[in-house]
């Protein structure tokens, strides 16, 4: 699997995002994170070599401390057609000085640090990379939440940053205890 493909399913395919549903976010945003503590299940599919791929996954969440200032996330995805499940580690925060959140994954090999935004009851991971020929790729995430406990998930590409093909989705639900 590609690099950019790895990418894309770490903030797909165990992504987490925070409350859509407050009333304020900016006013109880280090509280929104809360919500996501648990284990969340995950299935969808995504495009690769024009061929549709399904994953499922798992991610639990855990405050790193009683002091809740990082939501710390572990999870693991089994992609079809490749025998190694895949693993990476997310932690979120808020900036209160800047008024937003931030984001770092971290997978074998790689750490990412998209930019997340977040409108009505969508959150939105967005990035780029160049490839080996120099030409500037961006990406998307949107994880659109329908209730609490459910979200779903689509993943968008653009040859510009401007126009987006949505080349995977799927959705998440967390576990009941």
């Amino acid at each position: 699997m590609n690099p950019a493909m790895r990418l894309v399913l770490a903030f797909t395919v165990i992504g987490i995002c925070v409350d859509a549903f407050a009333a304020d976010g900016a006013a109880a945003a280090p509280n929104q994170l809360g919500m996501f503590a648990g284990t969340w299940k995950d299935s969808g599919n995504f495009m690769q070599d024009g061929k549709t791929v399904h994953v499922t996954g798992s991610i639990t969440c855990n405050w790193s401390s009683a002091a809740h200032v990082f939501l710390v996330c572990d999870g693991v995805a089994q992609i079809e057609g490749v025998a190694q499940p895949q693993h990476q580690l997310s932690v979120y925060t808020w900036d209160a000085a800047n008024r937003k959140y931030a984001f770092a994954n971290i997978t074998p090999g790689q750490i990412a640090s998209p930019d997340l935004g977040f409108s009505g009851k969508t959150w939105t991971y967005t990035g780029h990379f160049t490839d080996k020929q120099n030409k500037t790729h961006w990406f998307r995430t949107l994880n659109i939440f329908d209730s609490p406990d459910h979200y779903r998930y689509e993943i968008q590409n653009s040859g510009d940053g401007q126009h987006w093909t949505t080349t995977g989705s799927g959705e998440s639900r967390r576990q009941q205890q």
